[in-house]
């Protein structure tokens, strides 16, 4: 199974694209679930390659 992290934001992303650097995460990321929350978005993504 990938590796996923979750984020809370403001920001609204794009499922199914990826993005570099996501707040503290350094590396590439794929958008895979976004949640609509009254105040902010749970956003879901699927690491591609981490910079550890």
């Amino acid at each position: 199974m990938a590796e996923t992290i979750h984020i809370e934001t403001t920001k609204q992303y794009e499922l199914n694209k990826l993005y570099a650097n996501i707040g503290d995460y350094k590396g590439v990321f794929a958008c895979v679930e976004i949640e609509n929350r009254p105040a902010d978005y749970l956003t879901t993504f699927e690491v591609v390659w981490r910079h550890k």
